[in-house]
């Protein structure tokens, strides 16, 4: 049976930019990557020390200032000509001239008998200045020449330099064996490797390695109380959809609500509770629409009519006028519309006494659950939880999971998220009540990102030294 246009109309869908994907996955660039620890420069010794720039900004120095340190330490020092390639290719380095720069280095391959030492030396230009060339191939023939004395977490990041240029060239079978290598180094931070395999995966259309991938990243972050990556959940659906897993694709819409809302979004999770087989959307339409209204989910002028109409045939005039509020179309349909919900507006306040009493002798609390979802209609809250209340402590209502939910409803719109969560969580009726109020308890304690730390405060001064005299 087709959904009413109403319920169905503005459905969202995730679009994943495979651009935005690649510009959210960048981190840092390979030489930032491949820099070490800080410290001043230390020249190899002799008559031909390689200077130090300690205002370099972008790590090249402290690059350099490491390949000085973990080269071969036998020889101790760099020739007059060796060191005069190096300063010039550290300078251009610095002014980003990385084609240059190897140029420059292939100079070196006419002197006879270089030392361990300067082979590392120029090995270790010739990495970072390969991977800023992209010319990954003289990178890759730089890192084996690179001496055993380099540490193995700096050995490690210039293989993760290799591993994300080839991603951005979109070799991603080279990326994804290079990113391999990365992790076998033992030095691997799992977050960046992660990033690049489960790009790779599903930029290849290996959907079944990329989907556990950012599954896996989407749990560490919430594990880690953090919110995960937009990128990855919108994927994360976006696989879920190619493979046709509705309980994934449910579970990522679930989580890009929560951490990033919007009402497209939310219209588009409301749509895939209310399409699930069974689901009685012609006798729960005031439900949705109050839950799109909410959320911000009305996302077509056309929505508030229809909310409007189907709220005065279900009895709820206040709550039609809320909707129709929103509408700005003096077309022949509305103004048939609005004249009829004044009428039923004028009738419907003059009975509230009359109403209020007859609910209060029946032996049955529907009645006066009815009343209370009406005066929720006109913003008055408070009467409308106190009326729902008594109608559930009589007993008797038609469904007691119905009455906790629109006393939720209530609720938070009275500003008590914490009594609407308990009346949210009392629902438990499947059909209809439980999977709407599983949505109320979304909007109802949506994620808060935590407040940055406050800056440390500054340290007492010192007492002064205690008098002697």
């Amino acid at each position: 049976m087709p959904f009413p246009i109403a319920l169905t109309r503005g459905r969202w869908f995730p679009v994943v930019c495979v651009a935005a994907s690649m510009a959210a996955f960048l981190i840092g660039t390979p030489v930032h990557a491949a820099s070490g620890g800080g410290g001043g420069s230390r020249g190899p010794g002799g008559s031909a020390s390689v200077p130090s720039d300690n205002g370099d900004a972008n790590g090249e120095q402290r690059a350099l200032d490491d390949a000085e340190r973990h080269s071969q330490p036998a020889a101790g020092k760099a020739r007059q000509k060796v060191a005069d390639i190096v300063n010039a290719t550290r300078q251009l380095i610095t002014e980003n001239k990385f084609a240059d720069a190897l140029t420059k280095l292939q100079e070196s391959d006419a002197i006879d008998n270089l030392t361990p030492y300067e082979v590392g030396l120029i090995s270790y230009l010739r990495v970072i200045a390969g991977l800023q060339a992209d010319n990954i191939p003289v990178a890759i023939k730089a890192l084996d020449g690179l001496p055993d004395t380099l540490p193995p977490e700096q050995r490690a990041k210039f293989v993760f330099g290799i591993a994300s240029q080839y991603f951005n060239d979109k070799d991603f079978p080279s990326a994804i064996d290079w990113t391999k290598r990365y992790q076998a180094t033992g030095f691997a931070d799992p977050d960046k490797a992660e990033r690049i395999l489960s790009r790779s995966y599903y930029l290849s259309k290996d959907y079944a390695d990329a989907l556990p991938l950012f599954v896996s990243a989407v749990n560490r972050a919430e594990q880690a109380g953090k919110a995960p990556d937009e990128v990855d959940i919108s994927i994360m659906y976006e696989i879920a959809a190619k493979q046709k897993d509705t309980n994934s694709m449910y579970a990522a819409l679930e989580k890009i609500v929560k951490y990033y809302p919007s009402g497209e979004r939310w219209d588009g999770l409301i749509h895939d509770v209310i399409s699930r087989p069974g689901f009685p959307w012609e006798a729960r339409a005031i439900d949705v629409f109050r839950l799109k209204m909410a959320t911000g989910a009305m996302i077509l002028p056309e929505l508030y009519g229809d909310y409007a109409l189907v709220a005065l045939d279900k009895g709820y005039p206040g709550e039609a006028k809320l909707a129709l509020d929103q509408v700005k179309d003096v077309g022949k349909q509305t103004v048939a519309l609005r004249a009829r919900l004044q009428k039923e507006l004028d009738a419907d306040q003059k009975s509230w006494v009359k109403a209020e009493a007859e609910a209060q002798k029946s032996p049955s609390g529907e009645g006066l659950v009815k009343l209370g979802i009406d005066y929720y209609g006109y913003g008055q809250y408070d009467k409308a939880i106190s009326l729902i209340q008594a109608g559930i402590a009589k007993g008797g209502v038609k469904s007691i999971d119905d009455a906790n939910l629109n006393l939720g409803i209530v609720y938070l719109a009275a500003g008590q998220k914490d009594k609407a969560i308990e009346s949210f969580k009392r629902v438990t009726r499947t059909g209809g009540p439980a999977e709407l109020a599983e949505l109320w308890l979304l909007k109802a304690d949506p994620y808060v990102a935590p407040a940055p730390a406050a800056p440390a405060a500054p340290a007492a001064p010192a007492a002064p030294p205690a008098d002697k005299g």
